[in-house]
């Protein structure tokens, strides 16, 4: 819609090119206000169809369940890999100690055995 009938001026009776300028400018701004109402007041009249149609407030539900369902997922999901973290650190814990324990026999033996060394040498 040009909005058109909403004009101030007439630029056809304009007295010169300067006036004139001004005159669509001043058209255009006022032009742009009523759009914007006009649109404003098609979104309000939207908004009112739709809180009342009863289609609308289904899929409203259906928006709300399916939110609900995909926040709970996500939250199961974060449970699972923190678990599955929780796991791993465990299992490199006790790689480590195994891995500890074992070189702690290692040198132990090879204490033990210089001590038998040094006993025989005796």
């Amino acid at each position: 819609m040009s909005f058109s009938w909403e004009d101030e001026y007439d630029e056809r009776h304009a007295p010169d090119s300067k006036t004139k300028r001004a005159m669509k400018q001043e058209n255009e701004k006022v032009r742009s206000s009523a759009r914007k109402e006009y649109s404003q007041s098609v979104r309000s009249l939207v908004k009112f169809v739709r809180n009342k149609d009863p289609r609308w407030a289904k899929i409203k539900e259906l928006e709300a369940k399916n939110q609900k369902e995909q926040e709970q997922k996500l939250k199961l999901e974060a449970q699972l890999r923190r678990k599955e973290k929780e796991d791993k650190i465990k299992e490199d814990m006790e790689k480590f100690d195994k891995l500890n324990i074992y070189e702690d026999n290692i040198a132990l033996n090879q204490v033990f055995v210089s001590d038998q060394n040094n006993l025989d040498d005796l």
